[in-house]
């Protein structure tokens, strides 16, 4: 009935309670695989030790692969789920399982091709908070044209696999993950919308059934905002309708632009534009009050 797909890379310290809490859901004939992608931590002996003193192979399947990219494991596994639904955890955050159920309870009673579970993030030093917030009910209630639009006009406005189940079919039928583009959220949900978008048919959103605990990094954030940046640029460039790709190219830039100021990171903040043509960084700064506003108001 449903497979949870966890991609791992060297996530050591983590994995191990990512299975197991994969493990606890109650759902009939429930499949794991973990795709490792070549992890140099010891991960994947964890994980082998893990299947064989807990006595679950027939329950964890752990595929191992050359170092390539997380789309490139998402791929690999979507190729190998036999299940009519599927569930996406990154190994270093923790599904709930309670929530995991009821989304599964939702699309299988229904005709949704997915549906978007609430999530909250949390610190290591135990400060957390919701993923989702109003602003989102009002994002997932437009039309699908102003959401395509404001998909890449707003950016970030993180709707995460890691908190929705699909019907595999769904997946498959868009063509899973681009291999050309490294980011695996964002991308993936700009073709599920374009394709079963309308809310209430083609898909759903459950803010109150939470069904991820989304580990934040604070030694990492935004540690690497300068290839973040090419990424949705990437992105921008291959998926936006031409008339926006500069807004939406704009509004990146002041984004992580703004968030590396405010943590410090000056060089960052030059590095940005310093990759930028003389047109995107000049945008930029035009959008750059409207982007401060949204900013602060996702702060508080």
């Amino acid at each position: 009935m449903l497979t949870i797909v966890i991609p791992s890379y060297n996530h050591s310290a983590y994995v191990l309670g990512c299975i197991d809490a994969a493990a606890i859901v109650n759902i009939p004939g429930t499949k794991i695989i973990v795709v490792d992608d070549g992890s140099t931590d010891g991960t994947v002996n964890l994980i082998q030790r893990y299947i064989e003193d807990n006595q679950l192979a027939h329950k964890v399947s752990l595929i191992t692969k050359p170092n390539a990219g997380l789309v490139s494991s998402l791929n690999l596994a979507l190729s190998m789920i036999d299940t009519e639904y599927c569930f996406f955890i990154a190994s270093d955050d923790i599904l709930v399982p309670d929530g995991v159920e009821k989304l599964f309870t939702e699309i299988s009673h229904g005709q949704y091709k997915f549906v978007i579970g609430g999530g909250e993030y949390f610190f290591e030093d135990g400060r957390k908070g919701l993923v989702y917030r109003k602003d989102h009910e009002r994002f997932f209630s437009l039309s699908e044209e102003a959401r395509e639009l404001e998909m890449f006009t707003d950016y970030p406005s993180p709707i995460l696999l890691q908190s929705t189940i699909f019907r595999t079919e769904a997946l498959r039928g868009i063509g899973g993950w681009d291999p050309t583009l490294k980011l695996d959220d964002y991308p993936m949900f700009i073709k599920l919308f374009q394709k079963y978008g309308q809310r209430g048919k083609g898909f759903d959103f459950k803010a109150d059934i939470t069904a991820v605990r989304y580990r934040q990094h604070e030694t990492n954030s935004y540690k690497n905002a300068v290839s973040q940046f090419f990424m949705v640029r990437d992105l921008i460039r291959a998926l936006a309708p031409a008339q926006i790709q500069q807004v939406a190219i704009a509004k990146t830039l002041a984004y992580y632009s703004l968030h590396s100021a405010r943590i410090g990171k000056f060089s960052v903040v030059r590095d940005l534009f310093r990759s930028c043509t003389w047109s995107e960084c000049v945008a930029s700064v035009l959008q750059a009050p409207g982007v401060v506003v949204k900013y602060l108001r996702r702060k508080k």
